[in-house]
């Protein structure tokens, strides 16, 4: 069955992005209505849940910023909680990974990424060596940055394990461009377990760094206007607090570094702190 919603969604997050009175205040992306559906993500009747477009493509596509290696991170199957207090499990190993027994099916862990970085894809571990399957999932969870509202949840992808063949690693890949916006939003993921013995071992986030876009006025137009080369790079700095400049409106891009201008670049860059 959860095969068959993973397509269905899939096949919905193609038709576009939400519209009518709701289109305003929710992400770019297909609401999902249907009751098994929203049960099987282990949401209620009657949630306001969106599909991201591009959840779930497998290629998604070059960065325009951001040309490091990616970062992953690594959550254990211990650390996720279950959705409801009747959620029970055991550590059969004790490294982390947790065996399913019973009481509620879904349990989720809250991921803890740097703002501005871009959620590429999650990766999990499980070991399913009975016939249903076990569900995952990705999503954010947006609400008003200072004002109130009802929290906004998004799918960002979905898979599932597959047969009964033991351990197995399934890649959750995020929509194209998904930036971590942590002043409006929350980023979490799920599993639900098909059967009592299923296995959850750990997921690991991968995510990369990327330089803001470049601004469309400039912070030292005498010397550094929009069309310079580096442009972007020294508004970053500027908008970091890295730099002030050198004057009304300059940056001197052309002039050497001292070693204390060098000193206030790395430690502020760094948030260098030591003990008083």
């Amino acid at each position: 069955m959860l095969k068959h919603l993973r397509w269905t969604f899939v096949a919905m997050a193609a038709l576009g992005p939400a519209s009518g009175a709701r289109a305003a205040d929710s992400p770019e992306g297909t609401p999902v209505t249907d009751p098994a559906t929203l049960a099987s993500f282990g949401f209620a009747p009657g949630t306001v849940l969106y599909m991201a477009a591009g959840a779930n493509e497998e290629n998604p596509g070059p960065q325009n910023y951001g040309g490091a290696d990616p970062i992953m991170v690594t959550y254990l199957g211990n650390q996720f909680q279950g959705r409801i207090s009747s959620y029970s499990y055991d550590t059969p190993t004790g490294q982390g990974d947790v065996s399913f027994l019973g009481g509620d099916t879904f349990a989720d862990a809250q991921l803890h990424l740097p703002s501005g970085a871009i959620w590429e894809n999650t990766r999990f571990w499980v070991n399913d060596a009975i016939a249903a399957d076990i569900g995952l999932f990705a999503f954010q969870t947006c609400l008003p940055v200072a004002g109130p509202g009802n929290p906004v949840p998004t799918g960002l992808g979905t898979g599932s394990s597959t047969g009964t063949t033991g351990n197995q690693s399934i890649v959750i890949a995020a929509p194209a461009g998904t930036v971590i916006d942590n002043n409006a939003c929350s980023y979490w993921v799920r599993v639900r377990f098909g059967a009592a013995g299923h296995v959850l071992q750990k997921a690991r986030v991968q995510y990369r760094l990327q330089v803001s876009p470049a601004p469309a006025t400039a912070s030292f137009p005498v010397d550094v206007p929009t069309t310079h080369p580096f442009f972007r790079f020294v508004e970053a700095m500027a908008r970091s607090g890295l730099t002030g400049g050198c004057g009304p409106g300059t940056f001197c891009p052309d002039t050497p570094v001292t070693r204390g201008q060098l000193s206030v670049f790395l430690s502020v860059a760094l948030g260098l702190h030591f003990p008083n």
